[in-house]
Order: C-alpha cells, then structure tokens, then sequence
C-alpha cells in the first residue's frame, strides 16, 4: 500500500510539474522560417554539389531561447563506387569545434542512404527537384531536414529542427556555399 501511495505522490508531481511548465515551452517558439521556395528547378545532385569545399554560415535557435551562431567548413570526396565521403568542422558559438563524417549513396533515382557518425542507425534521404529531405536520430532527438538548391546552384538553404518528446527543441538556418 505504501508503495501505491508512493507512485501515485510521485505521478502526482509529474502531472503538476507538466502542467505548471508546458504552458512555458509552448510560449517558447522557435522562429518561423519559410524556405525559400517551392520544388522545382534546378534539380539538386547532393553528391555534386558537395564534392570539394563548402562552407556553412548559419543561427541555431533553442526552445529556451538561446540564439548560437554556427560554422561549418566542409571536404566531400566522390568514391570510385559514386558514394561521397563528407568531412566536417562544426563551432557551435565558443564551443571548441567537433568533426563529424557523413557517406552519402544514391541507391535509387532521388533516393539516398547515409551514415553519419552523429545518427543512431541509417539516414534517409530523397530528394525532388531542388529538395533534398534527411530524417534520422541521434541518442535521443529525431532530426529532419530541409536542403534547397537555390538558382544560383552555387549556395544551399539548410533548415534542421531537432524533435526531442514529440516537441520541436531546435531549429538551424544555415546558408551552405561551394567554395
């Protein structure tokens, strides 16, 4: 008995706890953004457009509020089987920079696979027109996506939100640009 009375004080503050901060993080919105446009042309090669140097420049926005500057510099090699092998440097405000790897593959028309060393498991992507769509998971957040090719060909718009519990945790906006 004890031990029911126990669980139902602890779901007791749980729910009380929920319904004191929801109301917070709801209020907490992460900035709407509108990508800069529909699906069309040019068609986006993602293998193509990132073999050599790209550079990204974007504002990783939080729930909480915090606004984090961004930097990524990047290196994709093409394999002799077509797959790219992509290396990146990523300063996320002062925080020392991280280095992540992904390999991207086509393994259909518009349809990929990856791995990258930050995802639990294989990464999906697809992509229509200038669109290119990613959905993976880290340990505990589910990531999606948004790449469009812009008309210049030469620069990339990035949206990434990150989904942690069902709510949208964070969002980037970056510029990605072949150098």
């Amino acid at each position: 008995m004890k031990r029911i009375i126990g669980w139902l004080a602890v779901a007791a503050s749980l729910i009380a706890f929920l319904a004191l901060s929801l109301p917070a993080i709801m209020q907490s919105r992460l900035p709407e953004v509108e990508l800069p446009m529909p699906i069309g042309q040019p068609d986006f090669d993602p293998i193509r457009f990132f073999e050599g140097a790209t550079k990204g420049e974007g504002t990783l926005y939080i729930i909480d509020g915090s606004v984090i500057p961004v930097r990524v510099e990047s290196t994709g090699e093409k394999s002799e089987d077509g797959s790219l092998q992509l290396t990146q440097s990523i300063r996320e405000g002062d925080k020392p920079p991280r280095t992540r790897s992904w390999t991207l593959r086509e393994t259909g028309k518009g349809e990929y696979v990856a791995a990258l060393s930050d995802a639990r498991g294989t990464v999906e992507a697809h992509v229509e027109g200038n669109r290119m769509t990613i959905d993976y998971k880290t340990g505990s957040e589910r990531i999606h996506q948004v790449l469009v090719l812009n008309p210049d060909r030469r620069t990339v718009s990035n949206r990434l939100d990150a989904y942690k519990w069902g709510l949208n945790v964070a969002r980037l906006e970056e510029t990605i640009t072949q150098r």
